[in-house]
């Protein structure tokens, strides 16, 4: 593998986590002309030299290994790369009073998988965190460079609270419809406008963008989720699927069901899976059989209330 290769490589690496688009974002970076950059790319040797990649380097705060890029040794990455983007986000937890666990379980992830965080992290686990954490400058996560807040701020998706505040005046608190007699199966969404339907108003701190709290029902998402938990949750109104999130799907025949969505085994279905699948199997669903989609943000214990 010759320098041009490696180049490219590195280039990928930083396409890959959103760093860089084009040739064009490089360059800026680096400081040099377009033209100069497709010259390296190229392999024109007069312009790929070593204070070329000296340059590369330097624009992205020395992250990738100097040795590596220059001579084809050791490995891409400096060492201390996997330390500390996992050592930004705690930062970024902290700052937020966030816990690793509940950081975890918002977005759905394993508990560990802060400290699981590597150079061959996923760039989708790394993009779905700033997906929901929009707050969070994806250049200082990525490289350290930059503020850690993004400048201009979008509410970030604050993990849940093992309490439920009561109904207040406050100006940060928003109303959640809570149904204490639905729960996650059969049914539909008809009780979303039945005027004879229990319905009692709630507030969570952080779950504006919540609308909906029901039951859960059943043993299938056990442990995560709990018989008799409420859960709380958002209409899904994206024309893609966060593949392995927690849903509440809801049928055209009015069947309810709250899964983790994966693929289906062709591009009519989607797959959903329990948490429990020794006794709850995973099965597939076409997708012109579903009504809504509601994603779950988060559960509590009835007696929270």
């Amino acid at each position: 593998m010759d320098k041009n290769e490696r180049l490219k490589i590195a280039y990928q690496y930083l396409k890959g986590r959103g760093i860089v688009h084009t040739q064009k974002d490089l360059a800026e970076k680096m400081g040099a002309t377009p033209p100069n950059v497709s010259s390296a790319f190229n392999g024109v040797e007069t312009v790929l030299t070593d204070k070329f990649l000296y340059r590369f380097n330097k624009a992205f705060n020395n992250i990738f290994n100097i040795d590596w890029l220059l001579l084809g040794v050791g490995d891409m990455l400096n060492g201390n790369i996997e330390k500390t983007i996992k050592e930004r986000l705690v930062q970024y937890l902290n700052y937020k009073n966030i816990t690793s666990q509940q950081f975890e379980l918002s977005l759905g992830y394993p508990e560990g998988f802060v400290d699981s965080i590597t150079d061959k992290t996923h760039p989708y686990k790394i993009d779905k965190i700033l997906f929901y954490y929009k707050d969070l400058n994806r250049n200082w996560l990525l490289t350290g460079e930059g503020d850690m807040l993004n400048t201009e701020q979008s509410p970030s998706l604050s993990p849940i609270t093992d309490k439920v505040i009561a109904d207040n005046d406050g100006d940060n608190q928003h109303i959640i419809k809570y149904y204490p007699n639905v729960n996650g199966s059969m049914g539909g969404v008809q009780f979303l406008d039945d005027p004879d339907e229990t319905v009692c108003d709630i507030t969570i701190p952080g779950y504006s963008d919540c609308k909906f709290a029901i039951n859960a029902y059943g043993d299938s998402m056990y442990p995560l989720i709990k018989s008799g938990q409420i859960i709380l949750m958002s209409e899904w109104l994206e024309s893609f699927i966060d593949w392995g999130r927690i849903y509440l799907v809801v049928t055209k025949s009015g069947y309810r069901v709250i899964k983790r969505l994966y693929p289906g085994t062709s591009n009519a279905t989607v797959t959903c899976k329990s948490e429990n699948s020794e006794t709850n199997p995973p099965f597939e669903i076409e997708r012109d059989d579903i009504l809504k989609v509601y994603l779950v943000k988060g559960w509590i214990c009835r007696d929270a209330i």
